[in-house]
């Protein structure tokens, strides 16, 4: 350390220019040893002296650490290294080392010396001490590990963060298409929702009018059967008539035949008297020619009626056979209205479901919609972030 003040001088000092320089020096040396920690070598290692700045640093008394070798400071594993061997070879032919510093306290715990390594020479040039000036720089070291540490994680935080951005953007990108299309498929099914229930309006007014008809037939029907009934009394009445025709014609015809044999008897008494008879005769063969236009007449008669009373039992058969489809057609003219109103009432229900999904689509539609609005917000938000994250990575790596 003072081989520069030992070596020869171009003039040659004062006893007074000695001591004064020696004092500077000592000054300087105190100076700092009150501010560094301060630890001498041998050449090899081996410890000589120590301030309490040092002693205090690594938590050793002097007379613990005097004598022992310096790689009681260092861990073993770094002490057993080739590197170590070869800080040591290089200090003890004349090489300084300066910089940062990893070392171990009495107790075992890790810290960092900012310091440099002097190799001092005598006269000769013989390296003949280590001295060691160090400062504790382990907060600060702590602190930058801490930052680094901190940094690292702020780095994986933003590429996390940017991950999470872009997967973000993409599933919101996904979701605002898949909105779009459900839209337009909400918006289909919305058209042909109305449309059938349009549809369905007509058919339920068209079944409406078949409803009122098949009423207003089975009405129209009931006063047909009800007028067949009546036809069919007053054929029933007609061939009670008839057959009072037929027993007065027979009855008619017996007196026309009691009458012709009357005649004839009045014809033979009429013989029998002779002239006295001639004017009886004559009135009983005018009665006799009476009678017999009577039997013609009433023979007729009985052929019109018999003709009349066929007509009728054939005339009632049809109108029997007409009620008898009548109540049929009736029978079929209440199913088909029963069936039209539950087929009206069938739509009604259609109808109602159809309007219910629309309005049901409608709303599905409304809440796509604000879903692909939430969506886009998503979106926009998930970009800011990713720009946020993308500033972030960047100022992180930066630190």
């Amino acid at each position: 350390m003072f081989s520069a003040f030992l070596k020869k001088q171009d003039h040659c000092p004062t006893d007074a220019d000695l001591v004064r320089k020696l004092r500077e020096y000592e000054a300087q040396l105190k100076a700092i040893s009150e501010t560094n920690a301060v630890v001498e070598f041998e050449p090899d290692g081996t410890i000589l002296e120590a301030n309490e700045n040092f002693l205090r640093t690594v938590g050793y008394t002097m007379d613990e650490i005097r004598g022992q070798h310096h790689r009681i400071f260092v861990t073993p594993e770094y002490a057993a290294s080739q590197d170590y061997s070869h800080f040591w070879q290089d200090l003890a032919e004349g090489k300084n080392f300066g910089g940062e510093f990893q070392r171990v306290t009495k107790d075992g715990r890790v810290i960092w010396l900012e310091g440099q390594y002097n190799a001092l020479r005598d006269e000769s040039g013989r390296v003949f001490k280590v001295v060691k000036y160090a400062n504790d720089i382990t907060q600060r070291m702590e602190s930058m590990e801490l930052a680094k540490r901190i940094n690292a994680e702020l780095v994986a935080c933003a590429e996390e963060l940017r991950a999470s951005a872009e997967d973000l953007i993409q599933n919101s990108e996904k979701t605002a298409k898949t909105s779009e299309q459900s839209l337009a498929h909400v918006g289909e099914v919305t058209q042909f929702t109305n449309s059938v229930a349009s549809s369905t309006d007509q058919m339920s007014s068209a079944i409406q009018e078949i409803a009122n008809s098949a009423n207003e037939l089975s009405e129209r029907m009931g006063q047909v059967v009800a007028g067949a009934k009546r036809t069919s009394e007053l054929m029933e009445a007609l061939r009670s008539a008839n057959q009072e025709i037929s027993r007065v014609s027979e009855t008619i015809s017996d007196i026309a035949d009691q009458t012709n044999l009357l005649a004839l008897n009045a014809t033979i008494e009429a013989a029998s008297a002779g002239e006295a008879g001639l004017g009886f005769a004559v009135v009983a063969s005018e009665v006799k020619d009476l009678a017999r236009e009577t039997m013609q007449a009433t023979e007729q008669i009985n052929t019109q009626v018999k003709g009349v009373h066929q007509r009728s039992e054939d005339v009632a058969e049809a109108i029997e056979e007409i009620a008898t489809v009548i109540e049929a057609v009736n029978s079929l003219s209440s199913t088909l209205s029963s069936a039209v109103h539950e087929q009206s009432a069938t739509t009604k229900e259609i109808t109602s479901a159809v309007s219910e999904a629309a309005a049901g689509a409608r709303s599905i539609s409304s809440d796509i919609t604000m879903v692909a609005e939430a969506s886009s917000a998503a979106n926009h938000t998930s970009r800011g972030v990713l720009e946020a994250s993308n500033q972030l990575y960047e100022l992180a790596r930066q630190l």
